[in-house]
């Protein structure tokens, strides 16, 4: 049986625009976080409904958002066909349970990256960073996870799901490489406009993948990376961030090295295939900005 793979995050979803409902601190928080689940839920629960064919897939879905346990699992009833991988820490994160040899890799509910213009809730990875650049080219959680997906394992990703902003930024980043469904406008930071439960566009866009799977052969090869990511030079990664405090702590990575007051150049090894290079930019990421978040708790 053929496998999909589904990463899915929470700031993209229809009905989400506010940090209160994606981030709860406080119990009246706590409550919009769960009104704003049900539109997560709302969504599962119609594209397994509506689209039928998904039943004849093996389907991953891993939570990749903030604490990564959203999906409370009493409260949804998914088909047996389905697996979700909850909580954390988690080898690659968003990432985790990509496998070489899956079909295709979903990427629901995604948002733009840090400092984005009229992007809803942007962020890359935590409000902490301001920027990664991977050899001169910025890429926000959704960039790195098609990246890690295709170049890494091999799975292609057919379908991404979210804003407007989330659109622009992976066209300009992988013309025709895959399907964007825009799920709303977002007019600022903390506005957005769009329907609240239609999913006409996405149940499409699911069928359609389902089709070019049976299709055609989407498997990604090694030599279809980008050009700015050749396996002749040496790979430089670059996590840029608000403030310099943060900045010294993702220095004490060993190897690291200052760029300035808030730049820390990460330390990569690995000089070997795209394949391992792309695993190790993904985990030093997200060893860095998990490192971080140290200066809250100091």
């Amino acid at each position: 049986m053929k496998t999909i793979y589904i990463s899915f995050d929470m700031e993209g979803f229809i009905g989400i625009s506010h940090s209160q409902q994606a981030f709860p601190e406080t119990p009246v928080q706590y409550t919009e976080y769960k009104h704003a689940l049900t539109r997560v839920k709302y969504t599962f629960d119609t594209l397994f409904k509506e689209v039928p064919e998904l039943a004849t897939y093996s389907i991953l879905i891993n939570d990749a958002h903030a604490s990564m346990q959203n999906l409370f699992l009493a409260d949804v009833n998914l088909p047996h066909n389905v697996q979700v991988r909850s909580g954390k820490p988690k080898m690659f994160g968003m990432m985790s349970g990509i496998e070489q040899g899956m079909a295709a890799t979903f990427l629901l509910g995604y948002h733009a990256k840090a400092r984005s213009h009229r992007a809803g809730l942007a962020h890359t990875f935590t409000n902490d960073i301001a920027d990664l650049c991977l050899n001169n080219v910025s890429l926000g959680e959704a960039g790195m996870s098609l990246l890690l997906s295709e170049l890494g394992f091999g799975v292609p990703v057919k379908l991404t799901y979210g804003d407007d902003a989330l659109g622009r930024e992976l066209t300009a980043l992988y013309p025709d490489r895959h399907s964007h469904i825009q799920s709303k406008q977002s007019i600022g930071w903390h506005c957005a406009q769009g329907p609240t439960h239609d999913l006409t566009e996405l149940i499409a866009g699911v069928k359609q993948v389902l089709k070019d799977i049976e299709t055609s052969a989407l498997a990604v090869t090694s030599d279809a990376h980008p050009d700015y990511l050749s396996i002749a030079g040496p790979w430089i990664l670059d996590m840029q961030t608000h403030s310099p405090l943060v900045a010294d702590v993702i220095e004490l990575l060993p190897h690291s090295q200052r760029i300035d007051g808030v730049t820390v150049r990460l330390p990569l090894h690995v000089n070997g295939s795209v394949q391992d290079r792309m695993r190790e930019v993904y985990q030093i990421t997200q060893c860095a900005y998990s490192l971080g978040m140290y200066h809250k708790f100091s």
